[in-house]
């Protein structure tokens, strides 16, 4: 999925990196959750530093779905942005990684589900909200790189 992601936002002129392979690792000293908006990051910066072009910088943010304080009415949820390692393994919980561009933060870029096997179905409204909380943190993730 991040390697989709990375093909899409670097630049696609054929005569700049015609000859090149651009080969990314990684490698996780710590996890203390949001793992893979960490990893993207990491590797934002990393492309940064060498001097590649890039069309769009993709952001991500990872955001766990409290289901076990779920309004049966309107399906609302409380939203954690940034979840720890705990708040992330909790059974209660569906975390997903939601990828945004800088140029346009409406737009999902991808996403993935991060959690284990207790992946619990999400309403819509839920997946709306996360999407907008995304779009919204979108700017403040920009700042730090």
């Amino acid at each position: 999925m991040l390697q989709k992601v990375l093909e899409g936002c670097i630049s696609n002129s054929k005569m700049q990196y015609s000859r090149c392979v651009i080969e990314i690792v990684l490698q996780t000293i710590n996890d203390d959750g949001s793992v893979l908006s960490c990893a993207l990051h990491a590797i934002i910066a990393a492309l940064m530093d060498a001097g590649i072009c890039m069309n769009r910088l993709p952001l991500a943010t990872t955001i766990a779905v409290d289901g076990s304080s779920t309004n049966e009415e309107d399906q609302t949820a409380r939203l954690l942005l940034d979840p720890s390692l705990e708040e992330e393994d909790d059974d209660d919980q569906t975390s997903m990684t939601l990828i945004t561009s800088n140029t346009e933060t409406d737009r999902l870029l991808g996403s993935i589900v991060t959690n284990g096997g207790t992946t619990k179905l999400l309403s819509l409204e839920q997946l709306l909200a996360c999407q907008e909380a995304a779009s919204r943190a979108s700017p403040a993730v920009l700042a730090f790189l």
